[in-house]
């Protein structure tokens, strides 16, 4: 009898080889899916704890544009920022304020040639730096620190000399091993012109990671709104408490200098950061999803398989117990095989 069960399975294992071959397969893919999204999850995780460069807690933001009808005039524009600052940083429940353009994170970039004072480059292959106009109080506000020198103050006017501000890696870039403060920059916008006005560096600030947490600070400057204003800036204020419940407040004080203005975009840093790495967030859940959709179907494979072996050999098992069999010898004869295919495919899928 067992040897008529044997021919009657040996045909029947025939017909399950592909069965297995499709289990195998699957287990092989779900641990390469797992393992890519163990990975991401590890580097969004990761992200999450590297420094940006400033202190996005207890801050918000929110974006202001002036319209060139009301404010055609460059004085116009830097008494309305200066004003609004001053309004935000005395309300109480708020430390720090001050406007910015562009926001760091944000989707925003402003990139500019540079012109370094006693290093001549060639005509189109100026070197670039990124290009920041603020507002004194805006470090403080995000929390960006001061390696060297001295931030900007309201005394960096029109009229005064035209300074700047510039960060660690545009400082080693251009004068490595060497004091940056009292060099000097021009800002070409008209490339080819001798009476572009040269700026001097009156301090350095740290690295801000404004491409995103996984992305190298780079090379940046840092403008005074006073001597270069334009419309479009973002205000951000650093709060004692929660920033999201200082939102309404610091709108209202926007538009009772101005019942015109509609802020938008308004929001807190921490959401901002959040936002920066939705990038790696997106394919960390859909492999995990094709991870966890690749387990149920190795699952459902390998039931499958189990049964169909199970159905075939329920007459052997019946005369194997009946000789004397014991139920760990029957378990051992069939899971034995579930085994063998789930460790080859985690071989092949270690492999993968």
């Amino acid at each position: 009898a067992l040897k008529a069960d044997g021919r009657t399975l040996s045909s029947g294992m025939q017909r399950t080889r592909l069965r297995s071959f499709l289990v195998v397969s699957e287990i092989a893919f779900a641990l390469v899916l797992l393992m890519c999204a163990g990975l991401l999850i590890r580097t969004v995780i990761q992200l999450q704890k590297v420094d940006p460069g400033f202190d996005y807690t207890h801050a918000l933001k929110m974006d202001l544009g002036l319209p060139s009808l009301r404010y055609s005039t460059d004085a116009k524009r830097v008494e309305f920022y200066q004003v609004l600052t001053k309004r935000v940083q005395s309300l109480p429940g708020v430390v720090n304020a001050g406007v910015v353009t562009p926001l760091p994170l944000s989707l925003g970039f402003d990139s500019t040639s540079v012109e370094i004072e006693h290093q001549p480059a060639q005509p189109g292959h100026e070197p670039m730096a990124d290009r920041y106009i603020m507002t004194p109080g805006y470090l403080q506000a995000l929390g960006i620190r001061i390696e060297r020198g001295r931030e900007l103050t309201d005394q960096d006017v029109g009229n005064a000399p035209l300074v700047m501000l510039v960060s660690e890696s545009f400082a080693a870039r251009f004068w490595p091993n060497q004091d940056p403060i009292g060099k000097r920059v021009k800002l070409p916008w008209n490339p080819g012109r001798e009476d572009e006005p040269w700026r001097t560096v009156v301090g350095v600030v740290g690295d801000v990671k404004h491409y995103g947490p996984d992305k190298p600070g780079a090379p940046a400057l840092y403008l005074p709104h006073a001597q270069y204003a334009v419309s479009f800036m973002t205000l951000v204020a650093r709060t004692s408490g929660d920033p999201a419940s200082m939102i309404g407040t610091v709108r209202k004080t926007v538009q009772g200098l101005d019942a015109d203005q509609v802020p938008t975009d308004a929001a807190i840093m921490e959401d901002v950061l959040v936002n920066s790495i939705q990038t790696r967030r997106f394919p960390m859940f859909l492999l995990g999803g094709f991870a966890a959709l690749a387990l149920v179907l190795a699952a459902v494979g390998i039931y499958g398989v189990l049964s169909y072996v199970v159905a075939q050999r329920t007459h052997e098992i019946g005369i194997r117990m009946a000789l004397g069999a014991r139920t760990s010898n029957v378990l051992k004869l069939i899971v034995g095989n579930a085994l063998w295919l789930v460790a080859l495919g985690i071989l092949l899928g270690g492999v993968g």
